[in-house]
């Protein structure tokens, strides 16, 4: 009876205890199932040598299939696995690289069971740099009685890098289509570069440029009399006559309706001549982009053998204002 009792009170303890084992070991086995899953894994490449790129296309990424542990199934991302793609001893050529599981960074608690594709192919290049003339590439028709003189580019030489083999062939740089429909004066405009390639690209990333471009209108002749006469580097005593003569030029109609006699003159360089009589043509200074058709008359200069003072000698020599953009005239 005594033994009765005994196991009538300890009854309920052990079921209880065998209750709590099995919900125990249902737990465990709940926790040590594993799930399995798909995912798109970002490609990275590592350590790449300064000097080399790889231009072949290669996918953004591969699809990877793996288990994971169904207790860690909540907390885990996707985002946090990379197909991580080591080329420190990469060399310029082509070549396959066979993607292992050592190759899926990811959390421990996920087995990699597949990855496709398996293998990607790339292409890497040694990397060069060069530098190039900028030249305008441009179209439409400029309007009527107007020429298109030149168009300069600012900068006009960059310093490009890309793959060896598309930089060699490589001899010039140039602009998107600069667009001259209907100009009729020189104006400036904003510029792109056209790159030959996609892979090529500016050292200093500068991508707009300024193009100056040069508009004038068909040229005319014009007369300008009684253009002024100066004398230049004067030692001795001279004299002149006459003082003044006259141009027949020719140039942009724009430019030489806003010209007149007074902003025009001529030099004579007493440096050339010693004392005595002679017959001599001033040499015009006319503007850019003006040219010199004929001018008359003759000067007679006559140098005496007397020397100016050192005050007259170092007084200026020159007119105080002369025409912008100077250039002499043939």
């Amino acid at each position: 009876m005594m033994l009765v009792r005994k196991i009538k009170k300890i009854l309920p303890f052990t079921l209880i205890s065998f209750f709590l084992a099995i919900f125990v070991w249902y737990l465990a086995k709940q926790g040590a199932q594993t799930v399995g899953m798909s995912f798109f894994v970002p490609i990275v490449f590592k350590n790449l040598p300064p000097n080399m790129r790889i231009t072949s296309d290669v996918p953004a990424g591969v699809n990877v299939s793996g288990r994971i542990t169904r207790r860690y199934n909540n907390n885990f991302n996707p985002s946090s696995l990379q197909a991580v793609v080591d080329l420190k001893e990469a060399s310029a050529g082509t070549f396959q690289y066979t993607l292992t599981k050592e190759n899926i960074a990811a959390p421990e608690d996920v087995s990699i069971t597949q990855i496709n594709p398996l293998q990607i192919d790339l292409f890497i290049e040694e990397i060069i740099e060069k530098s190039l003339i900028v030249r305008p590439r441009y179209h439409g028709q400029i309007k009527k009685e107007h020429i298109l003189q030149k168009i300069e580019l600012s900068p006009n030489i960059v310093t490009i890098q890309g793959p060896k083999t598309k930089l060699e062939t490589v001899t010039s740089i140039f602009t998107k289509e600069i667009n001259l429909q209907d100009l009729d004066r020189t104006t400036n405009m904003i510029v792109q570069l056209d790159m030959p390639d996609r892979n090529i690209r500016l050292v200093n990333n500068q991508e707009v440029f300024v193009a100056h471009v040069v508009i004038i209108g068909f040229p005319i002749r014009k007369r300008f009399d009684d253009i002024s006469i100066h004398l230049m580097n004067q030692t001795y005593v001279a004299l002149i006559n006459p003082k003044k003569f006259n141009l027949y030029l020719e140039g942009p109609e724009e430019l030489l309706n806003n010209l007149d006699s007074s902003q025009l003159y001529g030099i004579i360089d007493m440096s050339q001549y010693t004392p005595g009589s002679h017959r001599i043509h001033p040499q015009p200074i006319l503007p850019k982009g003006v040219s010199l058709l004929q001018q008359w008359p003759k000067v007679a200069l006559w140098v005496k053998p007397q020397k100016l003072s050192e005050e007259e000698s170092s007084g200026p020599q020159l007119p105080p204002q002369q025409p912008s953009s100077n250039s002499i005239g043939n």
